[in-house]
Order: structure tokens, then C-alpha cells, then sequence
């Protein structure tokens, strides 16, 4: 494969594959989406500030949306950050 096609496929973020394990949820009022896989598991798009862990998938809100599910309390409300 030539470096000029790899580096179009890298940059094209919307084609990035998204891991199974991959859970996020997202952050009302902004773009931001909380990274919820456990830290024992490696992820390379994940990024620590502090005490909260944030996804930096270029599909995070794909993943969001994908996850949200499973995220609500049993009241079937969306939790509030």
C-alpha cells in the first residue's frame, strides 16, 4: 500500500473501525463523551484528565448513541452528568 493511500485511510475518520469493547456515554450540553471501558483494558483512544476518562474516537458519539442503552437508570432516564 503507498504512504499517500495509508495516510487517506488513517485521516478519513469516518471509516475508523470501533472496537467491541467500546462504551462511551455521552456529555449533555457539549461534544465531550465520557469513555466508559474499565481501565484494566488498553484503549488508545481513551485520555485521563484527573478522575474522568474521556473517548477520543472519531466516531465517540457513534459509540455513545451505540451504548446509551445500556447507560439508562431503570427508570429508562437518561443519567445526568
Amino acid at each position: 500500500m503507498s504512504p499517500n493511500l495509508l495516510e487517506q485511510r488513517t485521516s478519513d475518520k469516518s471509516h475508523a473501525l470501533i472496537p467491541p469493547r467500546c462504551r462511551a456515554r455521552a456529555i449533555k450540553g457539549n461534544d465531550d463523551v465520557d469513555c466508559l471501558v474499565e481501565r484494566t483494558t488498553h484503549c488508545e483512544y481513551r485520555e485521563t484528565f484527573d478522575f474522568s476518562d474521556f473517548c477520543t474516537h472519531p466516531r465517540k458519539q457513534e459509540i455513545a448513541a451505540r451504548t446509551e442503552p445500556e447507560t439508562r437508570g431503570k427508570s429508562g432516564k437518561k443519567p445526568t452528568l
